[in-house]
């Protein structure tokens, strides 16, 4: 996931010495997973109000796209797919 970071300069003490340099960076973990599985779970269910939550997650992971070589025990059900899901 490309998002926003922050780098501080700091002084020798390692005490923030001036204003924040702000760049895009790659950041991966549950911290970038979290928002964009809650976001397409809320348009699962918004296109489908009938749906309880294990159903919301099952749409989600059999939407999901899986690429030739891709580990699920290690890395989940695959690259997340809203509109396939829908």
């Amino acid at each position: 996931m490309l998002s926003t970071a922050a780098a501080f300069p700091r002084n020798d003490d390692s005490e923030i010495a001036g204003d924040p340099t702000y760049y895009w960076d790659c950041a991966a973990g549950t911290s970038m997973a979290a928002p964009n599985v809650s976001g397409a779970a809320a348009l699962v269910k918004a296109n489908n109000p009938e749906c309880n939550p294990v159903q919301i997650k099952s749409a989600l992971k059999r939407a999901a796209d899986v690429p030739e070589g891709y580990d699920k025990t290690y890395n989940g059900s695959g690259y997340l797919n809203v509109v396939d899901a829908l």
